[in-house]
């Protein structure tokens, strides 16, 4: 047997005398040369797992014990969503702990790396599922870097940070977290810009996938979200993408509605069969989440509150803007809200098993209360599909399709809580904690300007809050 396998993968420093092998911590067979990989004695070397004592006390603190976090992390998240835990509240948990390891670890690698050198005028920000704060443990992490002009020349420095940070995520599999291997990661240079320099790059990559009819992967830029750095450059580009879309005509907009109507055939809803495959993001999630963007979309561009409509990210605020600006009713809020609810556990559960992004989902594998769960929501997309449909052959219809206020076909079977809009039901005002109240009659959660009164409710006790309706109805009766 050779004297050593080749020295640089070993990382104690001078390389321990009594070891005569060690493959290191963090490589695989294919990252050596193919030479040396096609070694009978170096391919033993790595099935057996020989390190020196140095290095297999590193593997056990960077691999070992992180996978066995992650696995105690995994079996307490499932626990939660077994036991009833809103899949809303894993996401956004998950999103601000991304967020927090990503950001420290960012501070503290420059820190390291460049001598304590102040970090140059940047803004770290989040897109695509992190940014609405909906992604589930183990999504990838999608963002981009914003420069100001003077800090452009540190772009390189940059690039070489997030891709050591790329290669640590990888190779110690870093408390599940990971970039986007699809270009959406700041070790890309394409979105490693100013706000202008990166507007016009959007700018071109959409005209050329308009001209080529391909997917433009750098659209969901435009719904970035600040995570670090400084937040006046990020407000700068955001002001000039809300620009961009509010100076839209809602014929444009249309346009892009009905393109996106063809989804329908391509990923249609499931039927939930057995023996049956299906992509939960694509065919559940997507649907939902694209409908809503394109509702504030549209109505943004017809100029009143279109900041408004513009400003919120995640599904659920979008949503709660479109009840509070009366374009969207009650039942069909219902519809939206329990089946991202419905979606969103049972995708979390299939990645947590996984251990990946995986949204492969087979019906054989689900759970009863899986299967029930995701019944429901291929119905209740269905029917939302269809009511975009009757949207879009007549968008000036009065009263709109999503305006319905009757049951629908597929009404859901978890009732509709306010405190997951965050409206009040009876003017449909945000609410805010410490201004929410119950009226003590007919038990919906109202704003204090809906609730000003207090009625005597039971014979001997204090008079009680009551909502403004239940107020003047128990007045006349008495």
């Amino acid at each position: 047997m050779p004297q050593r396998l080749p020295i640089l993968l070993c990382k104690a420093k001078p390389p321990l005398p009594q070891q005569d092998w060690c493959i290191g911590f963090g490589y695989e067979l294919d990252d050596l040369p193919g030479n040396v990989a096609r070694r009978p004695e170096v391919q033993e070397a790595f099935l057996a797992g020989t390190r020196c004592d140095y290095c297999q006390g590193k593997y056990t603190r960077k691999v070992l014990e992180p996978r066995e976090l992650r696995e105690e992390k995994r079996d307490r998240l499932l626990k939660m969503v077994r036991h009833g835990k809103l899949g809303a509240e894993i996401q956004r948990e998950w999103t601000e702990y991304v967020e927090e390891e990503v950001k420290s670890r960012m501070h503290s690698m420059w820190a390291r790396m460049y001598d304590n050198d102040e970090i140059p005028r940047h803004a770290l920000c989040f897109t695509g599922s992190l940014a609405r704060r909906e992604a589930s443990p183990n999504s990838d992490v999608d963002c981009f870097l914003l420069l100001s002009g003077e800090s452009l020349v540190h772009r390189p420095r940059f690039l070489t940070l997030f891709t050591k940070m790329n290669r640590d995520f990888k190779l110690i599999e870093r408390k599940g977290i990971r970039f986007c291997e699809g270009g959406l990661a700041p070790y890309n240079e394409l979105i490693v810009n100013t706000p202008d320099g990166l507007k016009n790059f959007m700018a071109a990559e959409a005209a050329e996938c308009a001209r080529s009819n391909t997917p433009d992967h750098y659209a969901s830029i435009r719904e970035g979200r600040f995570v670090s750095g400084d937040r006046d450059l990020f407000k700068e580009f955001a002001a000039l993408m809300m620009q961009e879309d509010a100076s839209g005509s809602p014929r444009e907009m249309l346009a892009k509605m009905q393109y996106f109507l063809t989804n329908r055939d391509q990923n249609p809803p499931p039927i939930i069969d057995d023996g049956v495959h299906f992509d939960a993001k694509q065919t559940l999630y997507r649907p939902l989440q694209m409908i809503l963007t394109y509702l504030c979309g549209y109505y943004a561009t017809q100029g009143a509150h279109a900041d408004e409509y513009l400003a919120e990210l995640d599904s659920r605020g979008r949503l709660a803007c479109l009840v509070k600006r009366g374009k969207v009713s009650m039942q069909v809020a219902a519809l939206f809200i329990n089946s991202l609810e419905d979606v969103s556990r049972f995708r979390i559960e299939s990645h947590l098993l996984k251990g990946t992004e995986d949204d492969d989902i087979a019906v054989d594998e689900l759970t009863g209360a899986q299967r029930t769960a995701a019944t429901q929501a291929s119905r209740n997309v269905t029917a939302l599909w269809d009511i975009y449909e009757a949207f879009l052959r007549k968008p000036k219809a009065s009263p709109s399709p999503f305006l319905h206020t009757a049951p629908l076909q597929f009404s859901t079977t978890v009732t509709l809580q306010a405190k997951s809009l965050g409206l009040c039901q009876r003017c449909a005002k945000k609410l805010h904690v410490g201004f929410r109240h119950h009226c003590r009659s007919c038990g919906k959660l109202v704003c204090g300007a809906c609730s000003k009164k207090k009625v005597v409710l039971r014979v001997g006790r204090s008079p009680e809050r009551v909502c403004d309706p239940c107020a003047g109805t128990l007045i006349i009766r008495r």
